[in-house]
């Protein structure tokens, strides 16, 4: 009888042990299934509040909705350490893989770019990270995590630690290369209006037509010029001067364009010292 429970007893405990690893892999392999199943909010083809970047030494928690308290994933900034890439940048998440596609990632300069670029006599490139964010909350974003799919997700903010808000009277300059802010867990988000007034240039289409006023009269140029600083934004016209780009004996336009319309950017922001 001792025999049959104890044999009884070490099946109940293999079955136990069975359906622990294969029916959920552990608490590692649960985890896996569990967020292998995430599905992201998708929102439509809208131009959003603005952009914000974030300092890459800190792991950024991904909820899929602003009430979630469990993050489905973290995102986070690894140096390469080795190789050809060494010095470079690497974004690494658990489960979004290649879903990862945001306004802008940069993974900056490996070690052999940054001495060849030093001896030009220009900087090493940091890596950098923009996301689009589609609605500002007091404690809360929600960004676009793909660009291409619309998968949004949110990421918790301290709007204390916003470095945008140091300058809130001026155009506050901003480079990724260049944070000077004592503020170790710092953000910075600026709206579309900001980012239009801070961005080192913008480049309009070819066709995209020009005008003397918000709604006025339309300008015609015999050469459509592309590149252009912002003076001022009005709602959807931005006012544009072409003056830090003008080639000798080119006109010196001040005129306005419709710089986004019905959920589409229509002009391209070169936001960071021309070197993007």
């Amino acid at each position: 009888m001792k025999k049959i429970i104890k044999a009884f007893c070490l099946f109940s405990l293999s079955v136990v042990i069975f359906c622990n690893i294969s029916c959920y892999g552990g608490s590692e392999g649960m985890t896996k299934v569990n967020k292998s199943k995430v599905e992201l909010p998708r929102v439509d083809s809208i131009i959003g509040e603005g952009l914000i970047y974030f300092n890459l030494n800190h792991p950024l928690p991904l909820f899929a909705t602003e009430h979630d308290t469990v993050a489905y994933d973290t995102l986070k900034f690894v140096e390469i350490k080795s190789g050809p890439n060494m010095g470079k940048g690497d974004f690494k998440t658990n489960t979004l893989g290649n879903r990862l596609k945001p306004y802008e990632m940069n993974l900056g300069d490996s070690d052999k770019e940054a001495e060849s670029h030093v001896q030009m006599g220009l900087i090493r490139f940091r890596p950098y990270l923009i996301f689009r964010v589609v609605k500002k909350m007091d404690n809360a974003i929600v960004v676009l995590i793909n660009e291409e799919t619309k998968e949004s997700s949110v990421i918790k903010i301290d709007d204390n630690n916003n470095i945008r808000e140091e300058d809130k009277d001026g155009i506050a300059f901003f480079d990724p290369n260049f944070v000077d802010s004592k503020n170790n867990n710092w953000f910075f988000y600026e709206t579309w209006p900001q980012a239009l007034m801070r961005a080192f240039l913008i480049s309009l289409p070819k066709d995209l037509p020009i005008f003397d006023q918000p709604n006025g009269k339309q300008i015609a140029l015999a050469k459509q010029e592309t590149n252009f600083r912002v003076l001022s934004v009005e709602g959807d016209w931005a006012r544009i001067s072409n003056e830090p780009y003008h080639y000798e004996g080119d006109k010196l336009l001040d005129d306005w364009v419709k710089w986004h319309d019905q959920g589409k950017m229509n002009v391209h922001l070169m936001l960071n010292g021309g070197y993007e």
